[in-house]
């Protein structure tokens, strides 16, 4: 159901084995007064239209405030759900906040280059449909009294045919950067009574770990974008610090670090630990 400007507050995304438990999720809200999309309520509106390009519209932004993905192993097995979920990935990583709200529907494990560990979800085991319903209207409430409006987010949606299931490279790796600014910024802290100040800057195209000792800048990490590629770049050492290697999306997901060391398949934690040792590794050298 939309208003007459035809946006909506919330979309759902969810497997077919999991309609019966979001129809009534969704029936509750409107209810409650949300605005919501829904496949079937959509049928007339859609005729004749394609349907990849439409739905990634929707999913990407340009018509909602939130999207609300029903996760399970039956939604990451699927090509037309994972699609839906990477044109709100990507929407999320250029938009920032809330965007996403994720619902977990079993024992499903997410992979962290999908959904940051960070992000707060809701289990639908805990929450009957109308109790999550409920959930939904407050938050909802809140957005649109924070004046969080639906926009169009550029490279979100591409004319074309059905797509495979293989995450984009950017929304992955923005994922990455988030999960290791994290991972880093926590185990930071914890060097002062080694006699180490370490600072962790985070954004949504660089984290930077600059290391002092007594007061003086002596070595830093620094993970960007690179200029001419879907990649990061590794930088290591005192300023300038110089090129280590760089990081690439592999087609399943994963991600894979390129320097002078063979590299291997690893995830975004995996990642943060092998630069975390990097960091010892200096104190450790510069102690002996």
């Amino acid at each position: 159901m939309t208003d007459s400007s035809g946006t909506y507050d919330i979309a759902v995304s969810f497997s077919g084995r999991q309609r019966d438990y979001v129809e009534r999720v969704v029936r509750t809200c409107e209810a409650l007064g949300v605005r919501v999309f829904y496949d079937r309520d959509e049928t007339v509106r859609l005729w004749g239209k394609n349907v990849i390009t439409e739905l990634r519209r929707v999913y990407g932004g340009v018509a909602v405030r939130h999207v609300i993905p029903f996760l399970s192993e039956d939604y990451i097995a699927g090509a037309y759900p994972m699609d839906e979920f990477y044109a709100a990935l990507t929407a999320s990583v250029h938009r920032g906040g809330d965007y996403l709200l994720p619902v977990v529907m079993d024992d499903v494990e997410i992979p962290p280059e999908l959904l940051n560990p960070a992000i707060i979800y809701l289990c639908a085991a805990d929450h009957s449909p109308a109790e999550l319903a409920r959930l939904i209207a407050k938050k909802v409430a809140l957005s649109r009294a924070e004046g969080q409006e639906p926009r169009e987010v550029v490279d979100v949606v591409a004319e074309g045919p059905r797509m495979p299931r293989v995450a984009p490279p950017r929304a992955v790796l923005a994922a990455a950067v988030a999960r290791i600014g994290e991972i880093l910024d926590r185990n930071s802290r914890l060097l002062s009574e080694y006699g180490f100040a370490c600072g962790v800057r985070t954004s949504e195209t660089l984290v930077q770990l600059a290391l002092d000792e007594d007061g003086r800048a002596i070595w830093n990490l620094v993970i960007a974008w690179s200029q001419t590629a879907d990649a990061l770049e590794v930088r290591l050492g005192p300023e300038p610090p110089a090129l280590d290697g760089t990081v690439t999306a592999h087609r399943d997901g994963g991600l894979r670090y390129n320097s002078s060391v063979p590299s291997t398949l690893s995830t975004a934690d995996d990642l943060a630990e092998l630069l975390w040792h990097k960091v010892i590794d200096f104190i450790e050298q510069r102690r002996q």
